[in-house]
């Protein structure tokens, strides 16, 4: 096989199952531990009701509305029906399988834990996504395989997006930090040495805080800033390179011609005449 086909397949997410159901049975428990299904990673989202999940880590838990486990079967992790539960349990899971499902399920499990708390945000964003998913499955209409990949990764990209933003909205000094960075990151004085003296504490602490919450430091998202305000004037006009550079927040046009290649492998002059070319 032809080593970019076997790359690109490598990369494709493949559906396992799905469905929407609701359980009202104490009998409706799964010891994970004993399942013999081909591994998959399972997200199963709550819709009403709860039930508990279980492992060696976390002990028992309740998933309650809004919020979904998410862990690889089988494993070492019970779930179902909560015997002292007084209503019924309403829920859409998705299963999928392939090397890139089991890396993003070590990412998000990294970064979040097993239980995703995804609050009101999930109903708005992941629920209609996993349910289109459920119910076409349910009817045995799914699309092909790339389609199929495609919106495996839309759920994944939500839940990674919605986790992140709940993550930073709970950390008071992240949010405060990327307001100041978003209003300061054009002066090529500023730092954030500045930043952590404005918020403080020290460089080490802020760089933890915004990492756990961001998934990048704060000096990363500082040039991740300043480069994307360049591409955007890169585009605009033919205003040289200098002068873009300082409006950005770079100390020279040197600095920012090195940073600029190394970010996206091309020179400013070779992204402002490529039209093709994105700071993806």
């Amino acid at each position: 096989m032809d080593s970019g086909l076997l790359l690109a397949d490598n990369a494709l997410l493949r559906l396992r199952g799905a469905g929407h159901e609701v359980q009202t049975d104490a009998r409706y428990v799964f010891d994970c531990a004993t399942r013999i299904d081909v591994p998959q990673l399972t997200i199963q989202l709550t819709l009403a009701g709860a039930c508990f999940y279980e492992d060696q880590k976390l002990g028992r838990r309740l998933v309650e509305v809004g919020a979904a486990f998410s862990n690889v079967i089988p494993s070492s992790f019970r779930y179902g029906y909560p015997p002292e539960a007084k209503v019924a349990y309403e829920h859409v899971f998705v299963s999928m399988s392939g090397p890139a499902a089991f890396e993003w399920h070590r990412r998000i499990n990294d970064d979040f834990g097993a239980i995703l708390d995804l609050g009101p945000a999930a109903s708005l964003a992941l629920v209609p996504q996993m349910l289109e998913i459920a119910h076409a499955h349910s009817r045995g209409d799914l699309p092909d395989r790339y389609v199929q990949s495609s919106r495996l990764y839309q759920i994944l990209m939500t839940i990674y997006s919605v986790m992140r933003t709940r993550e930073v909205q709970t950390r008071p000094r992240v949010t405060q930090a990327l307001n100041i960075i978003n209003l300061q990151a054009s002066d090529p004085a500023f730092s954030i040495e500045q930043l952590a003296d404005i918020l403080d504490c020290s460089r080490e602490h802020l760089t933890r805080e915004f990492r756990a919450a961001t998934g990048q430091s704060p000096l990363g998202y500082l040039n991740e800033h300043r480069l994307r305000h360049a591409a955007r004037l890169l585009r605009a006009d033919d205003t040289k390179l200098d002068v873009i550079a300082r409006a950005s927040g770079f100390s020279g046009a040197n600095y920012f011609c090195r940073a600029f290649r190394k970010r996206t492998g091309v020179s400013p002059g070779e992204f402002r005449t490529r039209r093709s070319l994105t700071l993806g």
